[in-house]
């Protein structure tokens, strides 16, 4: 079976795993999960309670960060931005202080949370579920581009969807971030946990790609999209760790601490690690085809 890289158009070989393939060429890596969004069985292997108080302090601290840097890039005023997969909504909530902020959430459950908190959000899919002449001066995707099996069919959605010279932003884990590489040392000499929980291996929404930023820029630029910026966040803090690590049920209470302890020790460490977050800010190429 031969599968080309959506980044650079080379063959891929099979990876780590039998599920993971990479691009000698480029270093763009892809699984061959399935996404299982509100299928019942795969919700159930999480504890979503522990899964947002873990991620709550991060995100919230991470999306103060990349909205400083959206607005570095935009012109002043009212501006109207879409979060595609807006989960809880709290980057739309943050966002929407200072623009006009939609979400759109294929997670039933996530959809009513996050309506009943006041949050403008349409359940569905992106582009589907939004009119077919909306166009948006920024479009995000926090944590959500690497989910998605069809990367060609994204970009171009997003182009269509996207005013002149609007903005594309993708704020998601990299490929040369300290704790992947890790995962990948700790795969090779035997013990594949951390590989397959950064894949979210069995979850609803597995990682179908991991890009890191030059090839992921390859990849839009293929597409239409000029490099704007390349920026990282922080991509773990303390508080919230441990529900953060223990949410996916399966793994024993000794495994959960060790990784906890581990991580822990880590913390002080990543401010000159390789960080798991990029940034990569593109904009519309007025030349390209919408």
């Amino acid at each position: 079976m031969t599968i080309k890289c959506c980044c650079c158009d080379g063959d891929m070989c099979q990876g780590l795993e039998s599920w993971h393939w990479q691009c000698p060429s480029c270093g763009y890596e892809a699984s061959q999960f399935d996404v299982t969004i509100n299928e019942t069985s795969s919700h159930a292997l999480m504890d979503e309670a522990s899964r947002e108080h873990g991620l709550k302090t991060l995100r919230e601290g991470n999306f103060r960060d990349l909205l400083a840097l959206i607005r570095e890039h935009v012109p002043p005023g009212r501006r109207q931005l879409l979060d595609v997969g807006a989960a809880h909504g709290w980057f739309v909530k943050m966002a929407s202080e200072r623009m006009d902020a939609l979400g759109i959430e294929p997670d039933g459950a996530m959809c009513v949370k996050a309506l009943s908190e006041g949050i403008s959000l349409i359940e569905g899919y992106f582009p589907d579920a939004i009119s077919a002449d909306a166009k948006f001066d920024v479009i995000t995707f926090n944590d959500v581009f690497e989910h998605i099996p069809d990367i060609p069919r994204t970009f171009a959605a997003c182009r269509k969807h996207l005013k002149d010279g609007g903005l594309l932003v993708l704020n998601l884990p990299s490929s040369d971030g300290f704790f992947y590489k890790t995962s990948k040392l700790l795969k090779r000499a035997g013990s594949a946990s951390a590989f397959e929980r950064m894949w979210q291996k069995d979850l609803p929404s597995p990682h179908i790609h991991y890009f890191n930023p030059k090839n992921l820029v390859q990849a839009a630029e293929k597409n239409g999209f000029d490099r704007v910026s390349v920026a990282s966040l922080r991509s773990v803090r303390h508080e919230g760790l441990y529900d953060r690590i223990s949410h996916i049920s399966g793994r024993g209470k000794l495994h959960n601490n060790l990784v906890f302890v581990a991580t822990t020790l880590v913390i002080p460490l990543t401010g000159v690690l390789s960080s798991d977050i990029a940034v990569v800010i593109l904009k519309k190429n007025s030349s390209a085809r919408a």
